[in-house]
């Protein structure tokens, strides 16, 4: 009874019914502005400053769900629901100073509030608030990231609401009748004088330097897009190799990273960003050649112009041979008229047949090689050739027909470029073949290799953000929007070119160079042809020759 008639006298107080009435207005507003049913977390209302809330916030809120914990007893960690708000007491039962920050590390990781936007109101009592105790708290909450939060001054007859200014760099005093919206600016949409800090390294097309030392790249390009949008920019810190940035109770000034990496821990230190394209795996093979000759003479004309070349030759064999000599005989004035068009006719036909002839042939020099390597993985199934790589768990849930030809980098046989093929990252297939084959022991450039470009793995691709950062949210709605919108892959596509001319290598120009210089063996079908050629002109002479005798002998 004596403890009912206390709770009865705290409810009746008039700080206390300001406390309440506010609180009712304040969460009602925040809780319309959700657009997902949400649970409201309560930390720490089992103290007898603020015992009496809880009933009062669950009689009068009936659309919203409460969770109470009270952290200085033991608790069965909830499961993970959505929690945007967020009640803390902050009394003199507070424990000390120096796990402050350890327990609202504890709460906001219970509630599962990391890298989440939330508003949070904390509850003080005015003796207390004078206390070191009470500043101890602000600078926590501070270093955790959370921006979003007001903090309630409880005394007998009144209530003082404070709060961070819109830079959250100081507390303000706000009016306990200002709007939620007023008590919870944006404080995301502009960051100006407040810049990105991120870390990057070598690794293109994502990251690089170019010939003027300057950092670009796709995530660079990615990442300017959002900070301008936010009124800010960033500034990024280079290295040639990817390093720790993010360790387990360590602070750091880095918001994020743009290293990828597949997830392979449970409870990293940092936010995980979905910020670059999926990683896909794809099969590069060595690429082969089969040489053709004799079928090059014949492919520069279709078969309708051969059968029309070869009815002009033997319409002109008859009449050489045969009509020339019937029309100068029986009908010489005709003869006269039709010999010399037909004389003129086939000169011009032959020069306009033999120039066409030479200049596709010449202009296909290149086709005395037809590829004999697999374009896709249908014609990849047909062939024996071996998979050569170097991490096998990224070999799980793949095909067994591709699983099965996977072998492992042997160090005591040497690595032959032509005998296997390569599991390469499709978008970084050009500029990572390189260090690959350097890896498996001899250097070759991607002129060298043909990338199947269908993907028989794809793995989500995540970067770090900082775990207390409270940008993490909406940066990540900014990349989604930007990869919804095609802009990200766009990025991707234009910086995989640009990477490539910036980081083209003296041997790759070499390499280029020499594919695109004309060789001895490029002329074979020429001499082939010409050959042809004077084995025709050969037998003509025979047929002529022939001819004249068959004639000599009717004349006699």
């Amino acid at each position: 009874m004596k403890q009912f008639q206390l709770q009865f006298v705290q409810e009746h107080q008039a700080g206390n019914t300001i406390l309440i009435s506010f609180l009712l207005r304040v969460i009602a507003e925040l809780h319309s502005n959700q657009s997902n049913p949400a649970t409201i977390g309560l930390a720490n209302f089992n103290t007898g400053d603020f015992d009496f809330i809880p009933a009062q916030l669950g009689k009068r809120v009936s659309t919203a769900t409460f969770l109470n914990i009270d952290f200085n007893k033991s608790y069965k960690k909830p499961s993970a629901t959505h929690m945007p708000i967020l009640l803390h007491t902050f009394s003199k039962h507070m424990v000390p100073h120096s796990t402050t920050q350890s327990q609202l590390n504890n709460i906001l990781q219970t509630f599962n509030l990391f890298a989440k936007e939330k508003k949070v109101i904390v509850l003080v009592k005015a003796p207390v608030a004078i206390r070191q105790d009470f500043f101890a708290l602000v600078k926590a909450y501070e270093t955790l990231g959370v921006i979003d939060i007001i903090y309630l001054i409880v005394t007998d007859d009144d209530l003082s609401v404070v709060g961070m200014n819109m830079a959250s760099t100081t507390l303000i005093r706000y009016n306990h009748s200002d709007k939620a919206q007023t008590l919870f600016p944006d404080r995301l949409a502009n960051l100006s004088s407040r810049p990105y800090y991120v870390a990057c390294y070598e690794d293109p097309p994502t990251t690089f330097k170019d010939k003027n030392n300057k950092t670009i790249g796709s995530a660079i390009a990615l990442i300017d897009i959002i900070a301008k949008h936010q009124s800010t920019n960033a500034r990024y810190f280079y290295t040639k190799n990817a390093e720790t940035v993010f360790k387990h109770g360590q602070t750091t000034s880095i918001d994020l990273a743009t290293y990828r990496f597949i997830r392979t821990i449970a409870s990293p230190p940092y936010s995980l960003l979905q910020m670059s394209p999926m990683f896909h795996w794809c099969i590069a093979v060595p690429r082969q050649y089969r040489r053709i000759l004799h079928e090059q003479v014949v492919w520069p004309f279709a078969i309708d112009l051969w059968v029309l070349a070869g009815g002009l030759v033997a319409f002109f064999a008859l009449y050489q041979s045969v009509l020339a000599r019937i029309l100068a005989t029986r009908c010489p004035t005709v003869y006269s008229i039709v010999n010399i068009p037909l004389q003129t006719l086939k000169i011009l036909l032959l020069f306009l047949l033999s120039e066409y002839y030479t200049a596709i042939l010449s202009s296909n020099l290149g086709l005395s090689q037809l590829p004999a390597y697999p374009k896709t993985l249908t014609e990849f199934y047909l062939t024996k050739l071996s998979i050569m790589y170097h991490h096998r768990r990224i070999l799980t849930e793949i095909q067994s027909q591709i699983s099965s030809r996977v072998v492992m980098v042997n160090t005591t046989q040497p690595y032959e470029p032509s005998q296997f093929a390569i599991l390469q990252l499709c978008d970084r297939f050009r500029h990572t073949i390189g260090k690959t084959t350097k890896l498996y022991g001899k250097q070759t450039s991607h002129h060298q290799f043909h990338l199947i470009a269908e993907p028989i793995r794809s793995l989500l691709s995540l970067s770090p953000f900082r775990k207390s950062s409270p940008r993490f949210s909406r940066f990540q709605q900014y990349v989604s929007r930007l990869n919804e919108a095609g802009i990200g892959d766009y990025l991707w596509r234009q910086w995989n070119e640009k990477a490539s001319d910036e980081l083209s290598s003296g041997e790759e120009d070499t390499d280029e160079q020499n594919t695109s210089m004309l060789e001895l063996d490029h002329f074979v079908p020429v001499f082939i042809n010409g050959c042809y050629l004077y084995i025709v002109a050969f037998a003509v002479f025979i047929m002529e020759h022939a001819i004249h005798r068959i004639q000599q002998a009717f004349n006699n």
